[in-house]
């Protein structure tokens, strides 16, 4: 078993600090020497105390302590979204069926996550798998999420078609959402970016709306977008943020501006030719066609 406090000391002198500079007013000096020796254990609130001194976060210490390599679950979630946004199912199927039994709660998180993205990509729901109920009822039975639950929010709503025959389901799951983002957002910033999470879900709520076609509930979605204030959002959120701020001209709006926008999001992104993210491509090209189809059945009714 690793022991953290020689890992301490190791960051501590790197950055040319004292044990007392680190230490005084949370343990005694012959505790701190004891600790970095990985002699004593500290508890949770003193070592949070100590990271913040060192100015390390406990994400980043993680990631030193575990010899500057991410943790199983992280590299795993980083490799479903890369194959996911490189449409490379056959990869992301394969990950499915070699992780299908693992009983570890957070990689059958993992799995439910990965089977939800590879069925929904073609707007199919098949039955729902023990992993994806499992994270059904986690998610709804929990009254106070943590971070873990808003960024896992999203991906559950195309498969609530399934996973519930509440017909209230998207509603109640876009309150819930809103509610638990209020708790970790503060007044002079977002530490912990849920204005990109709170955007990245109302996308998803927007495209299932849409393929529910219940145009009425798509077309009450455009202030979600508009009101999220672009200070702090990652620049993945804000093309996102305006892609489909651009969709919905597509289909509410004016269809030539929603085509003009979308246009100028992929001149931006040909700056990039390294990075293939084809999600928004795909998108646009269903959803094109799908707006003037909408379009022309509003003019015959």
């Amino acid at each position: 078993m690793l022991k953290i406090g020689p890992q301490v000391k190791a960051i501590r002198t790197i950055k040319g600090l004292t044990q007392k500079e680190v230490y005084q007013g949370v343990v005694s000096p012959s505790f701190a020497i004891r600790f970095e020796q990985g002699r004593n254990d500290m508890k949770a609130t003193s070592f949070l105390m100590v990271l913040a001194n060192l100015g390390v976060s406990p994400d980043e210490f993680q990631y030193l302590l575990q010899g500057h390599q991410v943790s199983e679950l992280k590299a795993a979630r980083l490799q479903i979204d890369t194959w996911y946004g490189e449409h490379n199912f056959e990869a992301l199927s394969q990950w499915i069926a070699t992780n299908q039994e693992a009983t570890n709660p957070q990689m059958k998180t993992l799995v439910a996550l990965a089977e939800i993205l590879l069925i929904s990509y073609d707007r199919f729901i098949g039955a729902p798998t023990a992993d994806m109920q499992a994270m059904w009822q986690q998610l709804n039975q929990t009254k106070t999420w943590t971070l873990q639950e808003i960024r896992l929010a999203r991906y559950l709503i195309p498969a609530l078609r399934v996973l519930t025959s509440d017909p209230t389901a998207l509603a109640k799951l876009r309150q819930k959402m809103i509610a638990n983002c209020q708790i970790y957002l503060v007044k002079n910033g977002d530490p912990f970016q849920i204005k990109n999470e709170l955007v990245d879900f109302n996308s998803m709520l927007f495209q299932e709306y849409l393929n529910r076609h219940d145009y009425q509930a798509a077309a009450q979605l455009q202030p979600a977008f508009t009101l999220v204030e672009n200070v702090g959002l990652s620049w993945d959120t804000l093309i996102s943020q305006r892609f489909w701020l651009a969709i919905w001209q597509l289909y509410f709006g004016d269809f030539a501006d929603g085509v003009a926008a979308v246009n100028k999001i992929k001149q931006l992104q040909q700056l990039f030719p390294q990075r293939p993210d084809r999600n928004l491509e795909a998108i646009y090209h269903y959803r094109e066609p799908d707006a003037r189809r909408y379009r022309q059945a509003v003019q015959m009714d």
